[in-house]
């Protein structure tokens, strides 16, 4: 018996300890208990338009002219083809040479692209893609990682679809949406089981947001449950002896 109340006594101490550095594995602890500072504007409706920046990637189609053109129409399959616009926020083009394209939006590029080619050429058709714009998931979802940008937009739905969706212990109440400079991140907070929300969230993600899935209690469980089962078996297997002599000397 007293061997029996020494194990249990045990048990709850090692118990307390995992209950006490149960919050360990949480990714962003900072940004959670931040929540209530967190952005919650409502964009409905609004049409964003991406600014170019260094180290972006573009494609540029001149139709009827492969010799000025800098990738594929369907060069999202490879990030690495076209043009990377420098520190300085240009590119260098045939022809046309050094081009500033910081801070425009495709459409803008596509614009004075086709203005400079039309000194060399008549009726220049001009396509433009940015072909590495990518979002991040992270947390409790199936595949974690980089989820690329396809056509300029993609939504948070879609993301989550593409990273394998929430696992059994994601929030599916508490997306957060981790937007702009990390040092002072705009944060918005996505409840996706109530469809209600949806018309109310902004559910367009922007190039290099973050999607961030907490875990559910049932994770924190599991964790203090890992932590303290290594121990416990070791105690179970230094006891089994001892109780199995007082079993037979019974």
């Amino acid at each position: 018996m007293k061997l029996l109340n020494l194990a249990i006594v045990t048990t709850v101490l090692l118990f307390s300890i995992g209950c006490g550095v149960k919050n360990n594995y949480t990714l962003f602890q900072e940004t959670q208990k931040q929540e209530e500072k967190a952005s919650t504007k409502n964009n409905k409706n609004i049409v964003y338009k991406y600014k170019i920046a260094p180290n972006d990637r573009l494609s540029i189609i001149v139709f009827r002219h492969p010799e000025l053109s800098t990738g594929k129409i369907d060069t999202y399959k490879n990030a690495k083809e076209g043009i990377l616009v420098s520190k300085k926020g240009t590119i260098i083009l045939p022809l046309i040479g050094e081009i500033r394209v910081q801070g425009l939006t495709k459409e803008e590029v596509r614009n004075l692209i086709t203005e400079e080619y039309k000194k060399y050429l008549k009726h220049p058709e001009v396509y433009v893609e940015i072909v590495n714009q990518r979002v991040y998931v992270l947390g409790e979802v199936s595949k974690p990682g980089v989820v690329p940008i396809i056509d300029e937009k993609i939504t948070l739905v879609e993301a989550l679809a593409k990273a394998g969706d929430l696992n059994f212990y994601g929030k599916r109440n508490q997306i957060l949406i981790i937007r702009g400079d990390l040092r002072n991140p705009d944060i918005i907070k996505v409840d996706l089981t109530k469809l209600e929300n949806l018309k109310k969230t902004p559910i367009f993600l922007m190039p290099n947001d973050i999607v961030y899935v907490p875990p559910n209690k049932m994770r924190e469980v599991n964790v203090v449950v890992n932590e303290i089962a290594p121990p416990l078996r070791l105690i179970s297997d230094i006891l089994r002896p001892f109780v199995q002599i007082k079993y037979l000397s019974q």
